[in-house]
């Protein structure tokens, strides 16, 4: 939550041009997420995870995907210490899309407890 960059603005062209013109979007989006987790550790610590909403307990298991399968790096591991850009921008769009797909089942009627049993957790997991 205290990692940021002071050169996004100064950035934004570069990313634009050789990443993606939706690479600042996404990594604000992924943000959002790990700043509302935030939010949410705190009610957890008073009440529990159990009395959080779906969406709100949705919000937790994303970013949960975010810190472990994006942003947690093994600098030992040989493929794990260093990710280029496009491939750091495919996994971002991949949560994401995770994110939004998760979404609307919650809204179709499916509960947090069928999403994570289900088969689209595991491939983060």
């Amino acid at each position: 939550m205290t990692s940021y960059s002071g050169y996004l603005s100064e950035l934004k062209e570069w990313y634009s041009d050789n990443v993606s013109q939706d690479f600042l979007e996404c990594r604000t989006r992924l943000i959002s997420i790990l700043q509302e987790e935030n939010a949410l550790n705190e009610i957890v610590k008073l009440i529990g995870q159990d009395s959080l909403a779906d969406s709100q307990r949705l919000v937790l298991a994303i970013a949960k995907v975010i810190r472990v399968n994006f942003a947690q790096q093994n600098a030992y591991h040989p493929t794990d210490t260093y990710m280029p850009i496009k491939e750091q921008f495919t996994r971002m769009n991949e949560i994401l899309m995770l994110y939004a797909k998760c979404q609307k089942l919650l809204a179709s009627g499916k509960s947090m407890h069928e999403l994570e049993d289900d088969i689209i957790f595991s491939h983060f997991n």
